[in-house]
């Protein structure tokens, strides 16, 4: 018979540095080496030699770890044991297959030299038990320790392949004896196994867990905790992290009935207590929310707001529907809210329509009558929004229903009073454009009079006769500033309607420039300004002369208004497209800040009690120039004089 206390321990590698070194780490145990470089050497060297267990690298070329072990299963070799050497962070899954054998363990890379050890000599025991049954025993007493053997086998790779985290301590000082594949994934790649606990996990000191494990190995009575907080390391030398356990300690007794070690048991139950405190603290929120939103609508009166089912049934209340629509919580809460539509609206189904507009497009708006609980009617904005679960499905509708009625009531005064008021303005029209024309009646002969007057009235008649050149001349001045009073009143109906008739026609505005400026030479002259034209000889244009001629007199008229007693400049030039007027005057000039403001109607850029008028001048000539498709521009300063710019297309503008 083969002495099984003798037999050899196969090294499996295919790094010679990696064979030699285990033979050094295994030498205490006093079995000789075998060495293999492949997997298919070892399995030559196995059917020629005792071999009490195997130790294998997982990753070889060729067979690697596992493909020996599946073959060593087929070839009646599932009793040697196997020691698998892997990596865990690379070779997680090495593990778990690994231990579906039943009869391996593994070792991580790099290794503890006692751990190895420990771990090896475990093996060779378990060899020499399965090979050398007690002699006395027959062979019904064989059968059953072989049979004892494999059904500890499959219990050491059921607690190697369990979910739950495992770890046997053994003795008062709680000494690692075992540690499963998923205490290893939880506490990283450290030796435990011949270590205590206190050495092992330094971090449980002050957690309550080193005296709990004293406790069950004193009394012999199991402890079990729920969703207990631990402060643990991942890994040796890293900060601990609160995770979540629940876990049983449960005493182990010898056959004697002494407790002898203590079993653990544990899952990690930290994702669940984060979750079940997440959904606490969002239950709670919402039900602050829920509070806080309650006592919003509950403190809301010009609104009435109100929940309803799909179906339109009234499932809530708040004190704005009472103060809208006159319905106390009992009379509302549970109704059709079809009952606060007329009659007519419900025989025309507005409220189903409503409803199903709401759902189609998500929100309902639309404004119309409404019923109160006394009969009467008001004017109501109304706002009807879909609720939808997560999965889509509709939940019911909330309804904002707020009462407009004065506002309604405010519109139509507001537009009976836009309708009173354009009625005004047009009187008001009628009646200037009446007066205008009856007051320009007797002004037309008077103007006549006064010229024939003048005419027959010899220059070098005295200043004492009955009526001067002097005050013929006053009266003059007064009947052509009437007449232009009147002019302007006529203006502001035409524009009052919002048309002032254009005619064009080829205009030569060098030669109406310079016709002009003649025309106002004697007023010139008596404003004490000297007049000067630069213009082309010809610059012709489509335009209309009367409103052209318009313009250059009323920018003329104001340069010899607020220029007098200094020089009046006019310039005109001509190019292909474009043609530009210029009036410059060196009087009071304006702040450069009112250069837009005084083209606007009833504006002005000085006082009125000085310099009078309606204020319509520049108004008009814009409105014009604007007319016939151009644009005018006002520069100035005080005291340094005033500068209009007038520019004109020669082309006709297409209609717009």
């Amino acid at each position: 018979m083969v002495d099984a206390s003798r037999a050899s321990i196969l090294l499996v590698d295919d790094s010679d540095a990696e064979l030699e070194r285990l033979e050094q780490v295994l030498a205490p145990l006093a079995h000789p080496f075998l060495r293999a470089r492949s997997g298919e050497d070892a399995l030559a060297l196995l059917l020629a030699h005792d071999v009490a267990c195997v130790l294998l690298d997982v990753q070889m070329g060729g067979l690697d770890g596992f493909d020996v072990a599946r073959l060593l299963d087929s070839q009646a070799h599932e009793h040697v044991p196997l020691v698998l050497l892997t990596e865990l962070a690379r070779d997680e899954a090495h593990v778990l297959r690994a231990y579906s054998r039943g009869r391996a363990d593994y070792v991580l890379k790099p290794y503890d030299a006692d751990t190895l050890r420990v771990r090896v000599q475990g093996m060779l025991d378990a060899h020499v038990r399965s090979s050398t049954p007690p002699a006395a025993l027959d062979r019904v007493a064989r059968h059953s320790f072989v049979e004892v053997e494999r059904q500890r086998d499959r219990l050491h790779a059921f607690l190697m392949q369990s979910p739950a985290i495992i770890n046997i301590f053994r003795g008062p000082e709680h000494t690692f004896d075992f540690v499963n594949t998923r205490f290893l994934q939880v506490l990283g790649d450290r030796a435990f196994v011949g270590r205590t606990v206190r050495d092992a996990q330094p971090e449980l000191e002050g957690q309550g867990l080193y005296e709990l494990l004293d406790e069950v190995y004193r009394t012999g009575e199991p402890f079990h905790g729920e969703t207990v907080p631990v402060r643990i390391a991942a890994e040796a030398g890293a900060s601990p992290v609160e995770r979540y356990y629940t876990f049983t300690y449960q005493p182990l007794r010898s056959a004697d009935g002494q407790v002898r070690g203590v079993g653990s048991f544990a899952f990690d139950v930290t994702e669940q207590v984060l979750a079940r405190q997440r959904l606490e603290q969002l239950t709670r929120e919402l039900g602050h929310n829920e509070e806080q939103l309650r006592a919003i609508i509950e403190g809301i009166h010009e609104h009435a707001i109100f929940l309803m089912s799909p179906e339109g049934i009234i499932e809530s209340w708040n004190p704005g529907v009472e103060r809208v629509k006159g319905y106390t919580a009992e009379e509302f809460v549970g109704k059709p809210f079809a009952m606060v539509f007329t009659p007519e609206d419900r025989e025309k189904d507005l409220p189903g329509r409503e409803l199903r507009d709401a759902a189609r497009l998500g929100v309902y708006k639309g404004e119309g009558p409404r019923l109160r609980k006394d009969g009467t009617l008001f004017e109501a904005d109304v706002v009807l929004q879909a609720l939808r679960g997560e999965d889509g499905m509709l939940r019911g509708y909330v309804k904002v229903v707020r009462d407009v009625s004065k506002r309604r009531r405010a519109e139509l005064e507001r537009e009976r009073l836009l309708r009173e008021l354009s009625e005004a303005v047009r009187l008001r029209d009628g009646f200037l454009s009446i007066a205008s024309h009856e007051l320009k009646t007797p002004l037309t002969p008077l103007t006549l009079k006064l010229e024939a007057l003048a005419r027959r009235m010899a220059p070098s008649e005295a200043d004492g006769t009955l009526l001067s050149r002097k005050d013929l001349d006053l009266m003059r001045r007064q009947v052509a500033r009437l007449s232009n009073l009147v002019n302007d009143m006529l203006e502001v109906t035409s524009l009052g309607t919002g048309r002032i008739p254009m005619k064009r026609e080829r205009v030569d505005l060098a030669a109406l420039l310079r016709e002009v400026v003649q025309r106002f030479l004697p007023e010139a002259e008596r404003c004490g300004c000297v007049l000067s034209v630069e213009a082309p000889d010809v610059v012709v244009g489509p335009w209309d002369r009367l409103r052209l001629e318009q313009v250059i007199e009323r920018l003329l008229s104001n340069a010899l208004k607020y220029g007098a007693g200094k020089p009046v400049a006019l310039s005109l030039v001509g190019e292909a497209e474009r043609v530009w007027l210029v009036v410059r005057d060196r009087g009071i000039g304006f702040d450069p800040a009112l250069s837009q403001r005084i083209f606007d109607k009833f504006e002005r850029a000085s006082s009125e009690r000085h310099y009078g008028g309606l204020g319509l001048g520049l108004y008009f000539t814009r409105y014009i120039v604007q007319g016939l498709g151009g644009s005018i521009s006002a520069e100035g300063r005080p005291n340094e004089g005033a500068t209009f710019t007038v520019e004109l297309p020669r082309e006709q503008p297409a209609p717009g």
